[in-house]
């Protein structure tokens, strides 16, 4: 005889009887009540804006990910012949997921409860925190936390940790002697990754601020002080590996998914190479135009300024070239007959390259820190570091899930033939988002929109979003000792 149902359970039955209902009922109908025309102009929304401010749209394409006629063809007919909004929705956020590009996102927004629910765990809420907060409570509330990931090198044999396992970059050895491998490990470039290190910095970076909440400056401050923190931190630890006797060095950035600005003098620690700038492409898109006039501004105001002759005609070779890239960003390029036609030889190109990743010059050493406009002329100088703390071999660990800034790290070190790679091909997400990245919402799905405004090309002419090849392929299943012997046997590379 089957088990009547709990009291408990009818009642759920009772509840939530209506709500099946209402949830059927809206179902219903969405299929009688579906209009196809608001999603196409949805689509064409989403076409024009990728064709204006997608800086990888090109690169993909000559690439064969994606072929825009066919797309447009295939996202047309799937919003014609869809029966819902939700089918209909689906077919736009397939239409980005087709370009294969994790920093082009187009998705539902999160509903409020979820937000609700996520400010109650994480500690964040609707405005600032106090200045007068604790640094645990403020650095919270600005998303900061510690998120970390241990190395699977500490599993190897003869591993011997270097101070505590849970340090912002935990290191350790392995092996002995002249065959002492240091290990290192970068599990992120975010500094809200890191609140600990933000608590360490919260008193200094909040006095005297104005106002009483922590707001956009003293947000500004906070982070740039987390970041020169960090860098003094990850000095640390590489000082501690030399002083342990390694003579060479592995930095792990295996799932490390990318972060901020800090990675460009992060990668200048590990070499005395001068890590020469790649050349920087920005979508022309008026989203570029006020920060390159206020870096403008700046150079001019360090060329009235400066009293040295040598450090004169740096800014205004730095002046000439911040010039041509507003230029170029301002002068349109239309690319939206691509969706309809492939492209045309000698067209132009969605892309202003007349910069570099490291700003309006390839390389300055970090002695110029303190020099009028260095840090809008070369953007690392924003920060505090020393290069070549780290000058011995090099070996950088990577896998799929190393992407967008890490990327950036590994590519620096790389192209400078100041490291070799080994692991797996890594994500390809390449240059992600400046001053917050080009975002809209799609007026009639609702569905957000956000795409990667800038490229990052390598030496070889190689988009950075198409990943980068390890000089030895090691796949993700081999056991540690095989991973260990392949690493030592990149180090005997020349």
């Amino acid at each position: 005889m089957p088990a009547r149902p709990s009291r408990l359970r009818r009642r759920l039955a009772f509840l939530l009887a209506p709500a099946a209902v209402a949830t059927l009922g809206w179902v219903g109908w969405d299929r009688v009540t579906y209009d196809p025309a608001p999603f196409l102009a949805d689509l064409q929304a989403l076409e024009d804006s990728t064709a204006a401010g997608y800086a990888n749209f090109e690169w993909q394409m000559a690439r064969g990910v994606v072929d825009p006629v066919a797309l447009h063809r295939n996202s047309e007919i799937a919003i014609r012949d869809a029966r819902s909004r939700r089918t209909a929705r689906a077919a736009l956020i397939d239409f980005a997921a087709a370009f294969k590009d994790g920093h082009y996102q187009v998705s539902r927004p999160t509903p409020s409860a979820v937000r609700w629910v996520e400010r109650v765990v994480t500690g964040r809420r609707g405005e600032p925190p106090l200045v007068t907060a604790t640094a645990a409570a403020g650095c919270a509330a600005l998303g900061y936390r510690d998120d970390r990931s241990a190395s699977r090198l500490t599993s190897a044999d003869n591993y011997q940790p270097i101070g505590t396992t849970d340090a912002a970059f935990a290191t350790g050895t392995i092996g002995e002697g002249a065959d002492r491998l240091g290990v290192l490990r970068i599990d992120a470039f975010g500094v809200d990754r890191f609140g600990t290190i933000c608590e360490g910095v919260w008193p200094a970076a909040t006095r005297g601020d104005a106002g009483p909440r922590c707001e956009e400056r003293c947000q500004d401050r906070l982070w740039l002080a987390t970041s020169d923190s960090l860098l003094a931190e990850l000095t640390r630890s590489i000082l501690r590996l030399k002083e342990a006797g390694a003579t060479a060095l592995v930095v792990d950035l295996s799932g490390n998914g990318g972060g901020n600005d800090w990675v460009t003098p992060a990668a200048r620690l590990f070499t005395a190479k001068p890590l020469l700038g790649h050349r920087a492409g920005l979508v022309r898109h008026r989203h570029h135009v006020a920060p390159l006039e206020a870096e403008i501004a700046e150079l001019q105001a360090a060329a009235a300024t400066t009293t040295d002759t040598a450090w004169h005609r740096v800014v205004e070779g730095g002046l000439v070239r911040a010039r041509a890239q507003l230029t170029a960003v301002r002068t349109p390029c239309d690319r939206r007959p691509l969706w309809l036609r492939p492209p045309l030889p000698n067209a132009c190109t969605q892309l202003a390259t007349e910069g570099y990743t490291t700003g309006f010059v390839e390389y300055l050493p970090a002695t110029a820190r303190e020099m009028p406009g260095a840090a809008s002329l070369f953007h690392p100088l924003a920060f505090r570091y020393e290069e070549g703390v780290w000058q011995g071999p090099l070996v950088l660990l990577v896998d799929g899930g190393t992407a967008s800034a890490s990327e950036e790290f590994v590519v620096a070190l790389r192209d400078a033939g100041a490291a070799r790679v080994v692991g797996e091909r890594t994500y390809g997400a390449g240059c992600g988002y400046t001053n917050g990245g080009i975002g809209f919402t799609l007026p009639h799905s609702g569905l957000k929109v956000k795409m990667p405004d800038c490229a990052r090309i390598r030496f070889d002419g190689t988009n950075e979003v198409s990943g980068v090849t390890p000089d030895m392929t090691v796949a993700a299943g081999v056991d540690l000792a095989g991973l260990v012997s392949a690493i030592r046997g990149a180090l005997r590379t020349p």
